[in-house]
């Protein structure tokens, strides 16, 4: 018997590979999957940093210049929650942000999914989209910083997660759960 009462402390089950918490499922958003960025703006650099779980790599933008970025994620999906971070010390925060969406990529028509405000925090940042969002079933978003907090040259982005079921999910959920009101 151990010495402690025969009670025994069990390891904590790993974290899944995006980093993410177990309950938001499966990150569309990592490179690991197979999502990429596609294109950013002229002066942002380091951009597929936002897709590695490497926490000391990140997106590097000067804050005043308006960065967005296009990342294709690793299937389509409808996203309903989104993960930003920004970890680097010694610079300034995404403040406000905006994701699009759009069916088709290189010749985008973008719509408007979702503005968001981050906290003032050097932390990953859990943001759901409002009910109001419209639904898309996309491989390509658009993230656009609109707004930060501090007054360092330099705002990067260390983390871009996206969440939310998969066309393929969606449509298992369906044959499995049918919804009431289709029921003859």
């Amino acid at each position: 018997m151990a010495a402690d009462g025969g009670n025994k402390q069990l390891p904590s089950p790993p974290l899944p590979p995006s980093g993410a918490p177990a309950d938001l499922g499966t990150n569309y958003a990592a490179a690991e999957c197979g999502a990429r960025v596609l294109s950013a703006a002229e002066h942002v650099t380091n951009s597929g940093n936002l897709l590695t779980p490497h926490r000391d790599s990140y997106l590097l933008a000067p804050c005043e210049l308006g960065s967005w970025v296009v990342v294709q994620a690793c299937d389509e999906i409808n996203v309903r929650t989104l993960e930003l971070g920004s970890l680097e010390m010694f610079s300034s925060l995404p403040r406000a942000f905006e994701l699009y969406a759009s069916d088709s990529y290189p010749e985008p028509s973008w719509v408007l999914i979702a503005r968001f405000e981050a906290a003032p925090k050097r932390a990953v940042q859990v943001f759901n989209l409002p009910p109001s969002a419209p639904e898309m079933w996309t491989k390509y978003y658009k993230l656009v910083m609109t707004s930060h907090y501090g007054s360092e040259y330099y705002c990067p982005i260390s983390i871009l997660r996206l969440y939310g079921p998969s066309v393929l999910q969606d449509f298992k959920d369906g044959l499995v759960n049918p919804a009431d009101d289709d029921l003859p």
